[in-house]
């Protein structure tokens, strides 16, 4: 956790982030089996599936906390949105691409405590995916 707020620190808002060298920073002060867990909603293409693939190459597994947007699939004027319909799309098809490359994915549905949904995922014996 420490590690982590101390290298986000240098991420900028709309820069360069260096995720790569990011990442390379806070692998070599992690134990080398430690599990990195990382929160993203999976609604664009932001590099998540390349992180996630560089940190279990350096033998890290991953787990991908993913809140799920409620209030797209509840709005039934969004959910009839073509925009809207493709992001959902891009979300659950990233979580299966990053499913098979092994990274635990844990959709959240913010409504829920979060504890309650990893404890069923992590030691519940939850498989690859819960919600």
């Amino acid at each position: 956790y420490r590690v982590f707020l101390e290298f986000s620190s240098e991420i900028l808002p709309g820069g360069n982030t260096g995720v790569k060298a990011l990442l390379d920073g806070m692998s070599q002060r992690m134990s080398p089996k430690s599990p990195v867990i990382m929160f993203h909603t999976l609604l664009a293409d932001t590099g998540v599936e390349d992180a996630c693939r560089y940190l279990l190459s350096t033998g890290h597994s991953v787990i991908l906390v993913t809140p799920v947007p409620v209030h797209l699939y509840e709005d039934p004027v969004q959910g009839e949105n073509p925009r809207i319909r493709a992001l959902l799309q891009h979300r659950k098809l990233s979580i299966k691409a990053l499913m098979r490359m092994g990274v635990m994915v844990v959709s959240w549905n913010p409504r829920k405590p979060l504890r309650e949904i990893l404890i069923k995922k992590m030691f519940k014996g939850g498989g690859r995916y819960a919600t």
